[in-house]
């Protein structure tokens, strides 16, 4: 299920669209009902003829609420950014559009409000002004809908194209998230004891024990609903409420991260890529009051600039963040960091790497399995999943390297036993060298000691070969001999993604290629160009693509490719 928020200035009609789509005032609290006015997230929801589910998060637009509208739209990805026809583009829509542009909204649909005390003149300069707005922050709005909620003008058009955008994205696979659910609610219910709110992402199920992250507290899921209908499973994301057991309504705040434990590993410091906002008056540095918003999680940080001293307005850099709570963090997650001295929005981006082991003066982090496993050595293929989201297979046993390392620690191997005649002791070695000489089709292993052999690897010069042969458009990897294509990774020779192999010696002649795409792409070219410049359908571009990033000829910035360690 896709979950829906709203944004935009304060009294621009935020509310009063989100009841004539739902018939359900999404104001819970008295104070708001009597002024008229959202200060804390609401929710409704409805399900329309065609038997789709809109979720809804309504987000306050005052200024002074800032912290509770990024609270509400940290899990979404489609918006509504609601303007209203008679005074048009506002400062806090200017916030609002930022802020879920830095957050990744993926699709965002502009309603025009109150457009019936208004001439249509009136509304068309609005349309126009809003999509220049858009235009210079690089976004193109699905829609831009003029709406009336005395009238109903625009209202079934506006749901229309809502149902239009979740049913594309219903039909888009992918894997299934590790649980994690950001709390935005907590309140204790008679006879149910305490209950909390928000965006589940992952699987969750009833009797399932979860970890209430920030004080390692263990609960269970008692209990569960979504859209007021019990429930015994759900898989997100969507907006469910939980009935826990273990732990009392004081004990939690909005911002808790509910996690299985097993699936995480908590971090208090990430280095990230921070798109400074171009309305900014001042270069980002690590002086300021800065709070960082994720999720439903806001907490003091601290900011220091990666290779600089400061980033410009409009400008991007790496930035590492230290903070005292424990977050559950993966390569990708977005984040917006405000400055409370200032009282403004300064930036956000992504996570490159939430758990750096380098000092700041040698991070290099930018996002990719290549940089992470030359930062750490050899690694287990769970630890990198639990640190990255990266599904990887092992080069040795449980162990994984990059290709550096796994060369050094090859040539170190070879030597040693090249050197020690009565062979080399494995009780002597790591887990990973030994795992790797047991790999080694050329080493004997007798009574716990490993010496060289004398077989010859014919059949893997044979698979080398049918790889090499068959250029840019490489063989089924999952048809060849497992062990030989692994042994054929470890040695760089060749590269695999997404079950196809290629050979280096056919990256490696890629070279007049590529500097032809960078010619008429300097910035980076995109996938397509780079599917269009080969010749091969996208099932082979992505992979070639990626192995080509693994080789160090390019390097994967955003959706682009530019030139790598060894170009």
């Amino acid at each position: 299920m896709t979950v829906i928020a709203t944004a935009g200035h304060i009294d621009h009609g935020k509310s009063s669209l989100v009841r004539a789509l739902t018939g359900i005032n999404p104001d819970r609290l008295a104070e708001e009902r009597q002024r008229g006015m959202t200060i804390d997230l609401g929710f409704a929801h409805c399900t329309t003829d065609s038997g789709v589910d809109l979720s809804f998060i309504d987000v306050p637009g005052h200024v002074d609420f800032i912290r509770n509208m990024i609270a509400g739209v940290s899990d979404v990805d489609v918006v509504v950014l609601v303007v209203d026809a008679a005074e048009g583009w506002m400062p806090q829509t200017a916030e609002h559009c930022d802020i879920v542009s830095l957050l990744g909204m993926r699709d965002l649909i502009v309603a025009i409000t109150k457009c019936d005390r208004v001439s249509s003149v009136d509304v068309k300069n609005v349309d126009e002004s809003v999509r220049t707005e858009l235009l210079a922050r690089g976004i193109s709005p699905v829609a831009v809908i003029p709406t009336s909620v005395i009238s109903g003008a625009g209202i079934d058009e506006l749901r229309a194209t809502l149902v239009e955008v979740i049913n594309l994205r219903h039909n888009e696979h992918g894997d299934v998230p590790r649980m994690r659910m950001y709390v935005d609610r907590v309140f204790t219910m008679t006879g149910a004891g305490t209950v909390v709110t928000g965006t589940l992402q992952g699987e969750i199920a009833v009797d399932q024990p979860l970890t209430v992250l920030r004080t390692n507290t263990e609960v269970r899921v008692r209990g569960m609903q979504s859209h007021g209908k019990a429930v015994t499973s759900l898989r997100g994301p969507v907006r469910c409420a939980l009935n826990l057991g273990g732990i009392a309504v004081e004990e939690l705040n909005r911002g808790d991260a509910l996690v299985v434990a097993s699936q995480w590993r908590p971090t208090t410091q990430c280095d990230v890529h921070l798109q400074v906002l171009k309305s900014l008056e001042h270069p980002v540095n690590k002086r300021g009051q800065f709070i960082l918003h994720i999720g439903s999680s806001d907490q003091e940080t601290r900011l220091r600039v990666i290779a600089g001293e400061m980033i410009a307005p409009g400008d991007s850099g790496r930035v590492r963040l230290s903070f005292d709570t424990p977050l559950p963090l993966l390569r990708g997650d977005r984040f917006v960091v405000r400055e409370t001295g200032r009282g403004e929005t300064i930036g956000g981006g992504f996570v490159l790497d939430a758990h750096p082991v380098t000092n700041i003066a040698k991070a290099n982090s930018d996002g990719t399995l290549e940089t992470y496993l030359k930062e750490r050595g050899w690694v287990t293929v769970h630890d990198v999943w639990l640190e990255t989201g990266y599904q990887c297979e092992a080069i040795a046993g449980e162990w994984i390297a990059s290709v550096e390392h796994v060369e050094q620690t090859l040539h170190q191997i070879r030597e040693q036993l090249t050197t020690r005649g009565l062979g080399l002791d494995l009780a002597q070695l790591t887990s990973w060298e030994k795992a790797l000489i047991e790999s080694m089709e050329d080493v004997v292993i007798s009574h716990g000691v490993a010496q060289l052999g004398t077989q010859v690897p014919t059949e893997e010069q044979r698979v080398a070969e049918i790889v090499r042969d068959a250029g840019v458009t490489g063989p089924d990897a999952t048809a060849l001999p497992r062990d030989i294509i692994r042994r054929l990774v470890q040695r760089g020779e060749v590269y695999e993604h997404d079950g196809i192999a290629f050979h280096s010696d056919v990256l490696e002649n890629l070279r007049p290629v590529l500097q032809q795409l960078w010619t008429h792409h300097p910035d980076g070219f995109s996938m397509a160009a780079l599917r269009d410049a080969t010749g091969v359908t996208r099932k082979y571009a992505v992979p070639l693509g990626t192995v080509l990033d693994k080789h160090g000829l390019t390097r994967r910035v955003g959706d682009v490719r530019i030139r790598g360690p060894r170009w």
